[in-house]
């Protein structure tokens, strides 16, 4: 490959991103707040995740910082993600394909 990032395409990261904002999405009119804002919210902080990473690669940094996050450390922080935004009561709902 001669152009591009030269990293793999992980899809377990963008699924669990999606999860996690489905969940703040169900989870906003619970607590009596707008969607609108939720909304504003994720976007602002995706497009200011983009420019921090932009600045990093054209820095040169990303070379250093990527020997911190080797594949064990990634799935790690995968698992923390995903238990942390789940319950045990909905995921043996969801297991078990029980409604409430």
């Amino acid at each position: 490959m001669r152009f591009g990032h030269r990293f793999p395409i992980q899809h377990g990261p963008a699924g669990l991103w999606s999860g996690l904002f489905i969940s703040m999405g169900t989870m906003m009119p619970m607590l009596g707040k707008k969607l609108d804002i939720l909304q504003t919210d994720l976007e602002t902080g995706m497009i200011i995740g983009g420019c921090v990473i932009i600045l990093i690669s054209l820095s040169g940094l990303l070379k250093y910082i990527s020997r911190l996050f080797n594949p064990i450390i990634n799935g790690i922080v995968m698992i923390l993600m995903s238990l942390q935004t789940i319950t045990v009561k909905d995921l043996l709902r969801a297991l078990l394909c029980l409604s409430e």
